[in-house]
């Protein structure tokens, strides 16, 4: 990965500037489009998305953004599935 110099996270952009609603949207839309890449084009799981793991590559285009932190990450096929129930950082993670 290239190194990123000067870019914000997402949690850094939201103590400074408050979003909109279609903000939010348009920046949930990026971040959803990396997800699927990752998920059905490599196979591979986050398993660890926070806003601290948000990278907005433009302030003015929130829609570009990268996912960073794949030290939880692991390759997954349809044949391997695994339990994931106890990684990521618990207070993002969901109640189940």
């Amino acid at each position: 990965m290239e190194m990123e110099l000067g870019y914000e996270t997402l949690q850094q952009l939201t103590q400074r500037v408050r979003l909109t609603e279609q903000d939010c949207a348009v920046l949930m839309k990026g971040v959803f489009t990396a997800l699927e890449y990752l998920h059905d084009e490599v196979n591979v799981i986050h398993r660890d998305l926070k806003p601290e793991n948000i990278i907005i590559m433009d302030p003015n285009d929130l829609s570009t953004v990268k996912l960073i932190d794949f030290g939880l990450a692991v390759k997954c096929t349809k044949h391997s599935i695994k339990d994931f129930a106890k990684c990521g950082t618990l207070l993002y993670s969901p109640p189940e």
